[in-house]
Parts: C-alpha cells; sequence; structure tokens
C-alpha cells in the first residue's frame, strides 16, 4: 500500500468520526494533529501505516477520535479558521500577481503589434511592399483596438 493512499484513508476514517479533527488533519496543521492521534494510538507520527494499524485495532477508535476533537475543540476550530484565511490570501495573491503579469504582457503585445503596423504602414507607403487592401484593413483594426484600449471609454471605466 502507498503512503499516500494510506494517508488518504486515515484522513477518511478520522473525518468519519471526528470531522473537524479529519479536516485538520488534511491541512497545514496536519502533523500536529498527526503526532496528537499517534499520542492517543501508539504508532510512529511520521509513519501513516503504523498509526492506522493501531487505530483500527482499537474498538473504540471512535469514541477516543471524538473525545480527542472534544478536548481540543476550540484549538481545531482556530486552525480551521486560520486555514480558510490562509487559503483566501493565497488566492487574493494569485489573483494580484495574475493581474500584474496580464497587464505587463497586454502592454508588450500592444507595443509590439504597435510598431509591426508602423513597419508596415511605412514600408506600404513607400511602396517597399504591397499588402492587399483587405490584409491591410485587418491590420489596421486591430491597430485601432488597441488605441482603443489604452484611449477608449472602457479603460477609464476599468480603472475606476
Amino acid at each position: 500500500m502507498d503512503l499516500e493512499k494510506i494517508g488518504k484513508d486515515l484522513i477518511s476514517i478520522v473525518t468519519n468520526s471526528a470531522p473537524v479533527l479529519g479536516t485538520a488533519l488534511g491541512g497545514p496543521a496536519g502533523s500536529i494533529i498527526g503526532t496528537l492521534i499517534s499520542n492517543v494510538f501508539g504508532g510512529d507520527s511520521k509513519d501513516p501505516s503504523s498509526v492506522l494499524k493501531n487505530l483500527l485495532s482499537d474498538p473504540e477508535y471512535q469514541i477516543k477520535l471524538q473525545q480527542l476533537e472534544m478536548e481540543h475543540e476550540q484549538t481545531l476550530k482556530s486552525l480551521s479558521v486560520k486555514q480558510i484565511e490562509i487559503e483566501e490570501k493565497d488566492r487574493e495573491s494569485a489573483r494580484d500577481y495574475n493581474t500584474k503579469i496580464i497587464d505587463g504582457v497586454v502592454h508588450i503585445i500592444a507595443i509590439g503589434y504597435s510598431g509591426l503596423f508602423a513597419v508596415i504602414f511605412v514600408l506600404t507607403a513607400l511602396s517597399v511592399i504591397e499588402i492587399d487592401s483587405t490584409i491591410f484593413m485587418n491590420i489596421f483594426s486591430i491597430a485601432m483596438i488597441i488605441v482603443n484600449y489604452y484611449f477608449g471609454s472602457s479603460h477609464k471605466k476599468g480603472k475606476n
């Protein structure tokens, strides 16, 4: 049996008997909760298979898990709240980071495309290259979309 499956089984069994304890076991404080559980049932806290084996061999494991949960109820609830706060901050941080990255990429693409448009426009005006009018109008339309993004009304609304 692989270690990941044993850990998931242990979390599932603990969650069924003591939901708050099981949730904490699967969270960032899992090693602390695992140590508490191993202290009650025996086994090495770093070896989930020994803890799981000892837990399942105890006919009163559900009652003991519930007692453990009640003894540490306030701490467990505090850990659950902290876990939720950490997850929310992590998501917010990821959103902020992605927004900054995406804004930078948009500017780079806009500058690059504008430069490309300027080169095509100059080369066409000097008759160095010939471009079909349909293709040129499509290129020009994209350039206007970029100009509208930076100077149009939709850009101003997003900044408020």
